[in-house]
């Protein structure tokens, strides 16, 4: 397997690759509607529609 780990050279910050391709065109999101509109961290959302 190849080295699936990246370090920010500006902060030092190491993560998984394929979680930061995710996270950042969410941030970008967020920047462009508000940050309230989008909770990433949130409860995750209920299928189907029947409880």
């Amino acid at each position: 397997m190849g080295c699936r780990q990246m370090k920010c050279s500006e902060c030092g910050l190491e993560e998984d690759r394929d979680v930061t391709a995710v996270k950042n065109p969410l941030r970008r999101y967020q920047m462009d509607v508000g940050a309230s509109s989008v909770h990433p961290e949130g409860p995750p959302m209920k299928r189907g529609g029947k409880e």
